[in-house]
């Protein structure tokens, strides 16, 4: 099993990389560790798997276009396969820790033009409203997927026949899903809302270290200014503009921690107009300035390693 605490991206469009994940065998399943990512949450990102998962302990809060779910220990559910989502542990909760099988649909249905795919996983790989299915114990339907989910964790991982078992686990799972995911399907709005925040997210990714203004933000995704605005605070709850400031913090951020470049570069790299503007914002993102960042997380990283 992987153990994750970071997540890290194949490009600039925020396509998640998936370790082991290959087109032979396209199945992961990760252990995530949130208390141990750099600020106790899994940026904005997507990835063609899909993914279920399971919170062992803690409480997880799973964001989407189409808006937040808590998850507390003993829950789960489905991200749909290019969905774009980000989760966060919330404080005060004990140690954080969930789950996940990754994987493509072919696992358990084989090629898309098979009867077994266009029965049983069209159905909801192509509802563009399905976003996130939660699982909850108490819900109606629920607990017994909940339960397969939660065996399917305690599977051999390898040895003779495990991928078969896998593939049979994962079935079972599905079938409980196809009647739930009807009633969690996400307004139709959000579909066309996710497309046209990736698009401008992608903008930002590719140019966050130059001078951005919500006009070029906006037509990037053919959208008028207020329209940009309205996205970014109905989907990500922040200005477009403030969006740009993070993303510039969380790249700054990695570079302190996996570099030893300048404070001054850093800050020039990502946009920042000077270094002492860049200590301002990073002190109040983070509580404490770049150089005391990089010393503790580089502390931090070689115990953990």
């Amino acid at each position: 099993m992987l153990q994750v605490s970071n997540t890290r991206f194949l490009n600039e469009n925020r396509e998640e990389f998936l370790p082991g994940y290959t087109s032979e065998y396209p199945y992961i399943q990760t252990r995530a560790h949130l208390d141990r990512s750099q600020d106790g949450s899994s940026p904005w990102h997507w990835h063609g798997a899909l993914e279920l998962f399971y919170v062992e302990s803690g409480l997880i809060e799973y964001n989407t276009p189409a808006g937040q779910q808590l998850f507390p220990a003993g829950t789960g559910g489905l991200v749909n396969a290019n969905v774009l989502h980000m989760t966060r542990r919330i404080p005060k909760h004990g140690e954080t820790i969930q789950r996940l099988h990754l994987f493509d649909p072919s696992i358990i249905a084989g090629a898309p033009d098979s009867r077994i795919y266009r029965r049983y996983a069209a159905p909801m790989l192509a509802n563009p409203r399905l976003e996130l299915l939660a699982l909850r114990p108490d819900a109606p339907g629920q607990r017994e997927a909940l339960d397969l989910l939660r065996e399917s964790f305690a599977l051999p991982e390898d040895g003779f026949g495990s991928e078969l078992r896998l593939r049979a686990a994962l079935s079972e799972i599905w079938l409980r899903l196809l009647p739930l995911s009807e009633s969690a399907a996400a307004p139709a709005s959000a579909n066309q809302s996710s497309d046209k925040l990736k698009t401008m997210m992608i903008f930002i990714h590719e140019h966050y270290a130059e001078k951005l203004s919500i006009p070029e933000i906006a037509r990037s995704a053919y959208m008028s200014e207020r329209a940009c605005y309205r996205m970014f605070r109905e989907c990500l709850r922040c200005s477009p503009l403030d969006y740009v400031v993070s993303y510039r913090l969380q790249h700054a951020r990695r570079l302190l921690a996996d570099t030893d470049e300048t404070v001054t570069r850093i800050a020039q790299t990502c946009g920042f107009a000077s270094s002492s503007h860049f200590g301002k914002l990073f002190m109040k993102r983070f509580g404490c300035t770049p150089l005391q960042y990089r010393q503790s997380w580089q502390n931090r990283d070689k115990n953990w390693r």
